[in-house]
């Protein structure tokens, strides 16, 4: 799994990922990209996220991407 700055993993079960930057503004954005792809075999792919908790201010941006994507914007 690749966490880009402003992250951190969650200890007990590895799938918590915990946003440690400034809140709101562009300045300190965050990622996360799995280590394991899409079956391209599957059709169908569902997976679930859960915000437990967010800012009034800034965005989340939920999606999917491939490989070459730069994670540092």
């Amino acid at each position: 799994m690749y966490l880009g700055k402003n992250l951190e993993l969650g200890r007990q079960s590895g799938l918590r990922v915990h946003y440690c930057g400034l809140s709101g503004g562009k300045s300190s954005p965050a990622c996360v990209r799995s280590d394991v792809p899409i079956p391209p075999s599957s059709g169908l792919f569902y997976f679930e996220i859960k915000v437990i908790s967010a800012d009034r201010v800034g965005s989340i941006g939920i999606g999917l991407s491939t490989s070459p994507v730069p994670l540092n914007q």
